[in-house]
Order: structure tokens, then sequence, then C-alpha cells
């Protein structure tokens, strides 16, 4: 029985690694698309190509606070806010130097874009804003060039001719989509801060739906309510640049679906295979006793004295093959588990475990094909006339 047993081991082994590894992906790569926010449109001015009401072509469209307070009334938006990018800035932190992108944003920006923040600091708030506070976040990498090691939670930069606090830092993570820059490079301060230090006036839009359903008729309406603002044709549609994030949310949902199917089928595939080869060998194994089985018959044992032994047997190999292939499985990836791998590669890939659960299910299943694999064979040897089986041997 010991190629019952390997069989049940490699399939155990194989198919508990093969839904560890597809459902963790699975997992992963919809929690990284997370980080960029969710349900997203980014709108830029760009400029008009039709005349309309006795303004000619040509003409720029800048979006600044009051357009964010415009379309944040608009049924289906649950917010919008303006970023203000001032551009790449040269950050120092005493000898230390970043460069990387400054945008400055009001409180609400956070949870737009899920600006998580790491222990002991936070986000900027509405006061930071009220106040035209000289604060700062920071992106992971914008913190590891300009503190190394140290907590920059509390500590001052200088940019900008003059010095910001540091109240939070961003943890490291990985995110399926960008602009401007990589966010881990990028600081970000109070939009009334950056403006009355630079003199910025326009910005982007950030907006966030309530219904990604609700994307196209949103986005309708923005052209239609900018349109009678700034004066331009709400068909025009280069007078803004909109850039659908629900949309690339979608094809991520498609490929995770994807993934999902794939790793199902090849499961059920790969279970078949296994199923099929332990109740081949289960079947031979038994048949191998056949003469056994008869001459125990030809004694005048009972049916059920001469079928239960194989039965055990088989069950028992396979109970013992399956566990081994669960403890070998969670082992091979409790160790890699600890290696150290880049975060855009864990973001990917995530953390597979063995689901036990699952783990034992698929044990029973191939307990179960094992068993039956000898039942009948046993079962058939049981029924035939001694004499003839062991004239047929």
């Amino acid at each position: 029985m010991g190629i019952v047993a390997l069989g049940v081991l490699w399939g155990t082994l194989s198919l508990a690694s093969l839904l560890a590894f597809g459902g963790e992906m699975t997992r992963a790569v919809s929690g990284t698309s997370q980080n960029f926010g969710s349900d997203l449109l980014r709108v830029t001015g760009g400029s008009t190509t039709r005349p309309w009401q006795g303004r000619g072509p040509g003409q720029r469209v800048r979006l600044g606070a009051e357009d964010a307070a415009t379309v944040r009334r608009l049924p289906g938006v649950r917010d919008a806010v303006i970023e203000h990018s001032y551009g790449q800035t040269i950050f120092r932190a005493g000898t230390l130097r970043h460069t990387g992108g400054l945008s400055g944003v009001e409180a609400s920006f956070g949870v737009l874009r899920s600006r998580h923040v790491a222990a002991g600091g936070r986000f900027l708030s509405p006061l930071d804003a009220r106040d035209r506070r000289r604060v700062c976040y920071l992106g992971s990498n914008a913190a590891a060039e300009l503190f190394g090691d140290r907590d920059p939670v509390g500590q001052d930069l200088e940019a900008l001719g003059t010095r910001f606090l540091v109240v939070g830092v961003g943890p490291e993570f990985a995110q399926l989509s960008d602009y401007n820059g990589r966010d881990k490079n990028k600081v970000y301060v109070p939009d009334t801060t950056l403006r009355g230090l630079t003199g910025v006036r326009y910005g982007t839009l950030v907006v966030g739906l309530e219904n990604a359903s609700d994307a196209t008729r949103v986005q309708e309406a923005i052209y239609g309510v900018l349109g009678g603002v700034h004066g331009f044709d709400p068909g025009d549609r280069a007078a803004l640049q909109v850039q659908d994030y629900i949309a690339l949310q979608r094809r991520v949902n498609s490929i995770v679906t994807g993934n999902r199917v794939l790793t199902a089928f090849v499961g059920v595939l790969g279970f078949f295979v296994a199923a099929l080869g332990i109740a081949n060998a289960t079947w031979a194994h038994v048949e191998e006793k056949r003469r056994e089985i008869a001459l125990a018959m030809a004694l005048g044992a009972r049916r059920m004295h001469v079928m239960l032994p194989p039965l055990l047997e088989a069950s028992l190999t396979a109970l013992v093959g399956g566990g081994l292939g669960l403890v070998i499985a969670a082992v091979i990836f409790a160790v890699a588990a600890t290696v150290d791998v880049p975060t855009e590669v864990r973001a990917f890939l995530g953390t597979p475990q063995v689901s036990l659960p699952l783990g034992g299910l698929i044990v029973l299943l191939l307990t179960l094909t094992g068993i039956v694999s000898g039942w009948l064979p046993a079962r058939l040897a049981a029924s035939v006339d001694p004499v003839e089986a062991l004239r047929d041997e």
C-alpha cells in the first residue's frame, strides 16, 4: 500500500499548496488594489476644442477648491477634494535630503486615497488647514531617506525655505496605480499652507463615488456642472481629463475572478487525477489479495470479516499519507513566511498558509476514494465461489 500512501501524500500536498497559493494571491491582489483608494475618479483641467457661448476654442480650464465644493454636491458623490501638486521638491532633515513630490491636500484626502498611518502618527486634520499649520505627512520612502531608522514623527524637516513638523508617516505598501510619482516618495501638507507659501491656486480634483456603478452618470454630471461654471460645452471631452480608476478596479477584479476560476478548475482536475491514481493502486492491491479472500471464505469466514481488513488498510494508509502531506505543506509555507521578500512581491503573492479545514476535506475525500476503491474488488472477491477463485489462481 506504499504507492497508495504516496499518492495520497502527493495529492494532498499539491492540492493544498495550489489552493493556498491561489487563494492568498487573490486576497493579496484585491487588498493591494485598495491601497490607492476605492471608487475614484481623478479630474484634471484641459483645453476646450469647441466654441461655446461666445468663447473660442483653446480656452484653458483650471480647477480650484470651489470646484471641489460644487462637485461634492452632485448625487452619487461621497466626497471631492482638490489636490494641489507643487511638483518635485527638495526636502532636508539635517544632512539628509530627499527629492519627491509635494502636494497640498485637505484632511478628507486621507480617507479618499486610503492614506494609512504608521503607529504613533496621524494624517492631516481640518485644524491643520484652518490654522495653516506647517505640518506634513510623509510617504514611507521619503521618511526612510530623510530620517533613516529614527522615528520621523515629531521631527522637523526643511522645504520651500521653511520648517515643517512631521505628524505622520505612511506604512510601506505596494499599489497598482499612481500619478505624478510614487506615493511613497511624496510629502503632503495642508492645502492652505501650500497655497500661502507658493501661491498655487489650481490642482487636480479627486472624486469618490458612493457606488461604482454610477461612474458614467457621475462623469456626465461633472462635465455638465463644471461646463456651466467654466463656460465650456459639456460635450467637449478635451475640456476635462478624467482618469477612471473604477475601470482599472474592474479590470483587476476580472483578473482576480479569472484566477479564482483557474485555481478551482486546476484544483478539481488535480483532485480527480489524484483520486484516479489512488483508486487504481487500491484496486490493484485488493485484487492481489483475491486468493487470500477466497481461502478465508473457503474456511468459513464471514464476508464482512474478509472485507474489513483491506478496507481498514486502505483507509489508514490514506489517512497517514494525507496527514503527512498536510504537515509537509504547512512546514513549507511556515518556512516560506519567514523569508524576507520585497514588499512588492509580498503585496501580490501574500503569505500563503495551508487551510486545515480545506486540507482535511481533501484528505477525507481521497481517503473515501481509497475505501470505495478497496470495497468494490473486496466485495466482488467475497462474492465469488471460493472453489472457482482458488481454481483460477
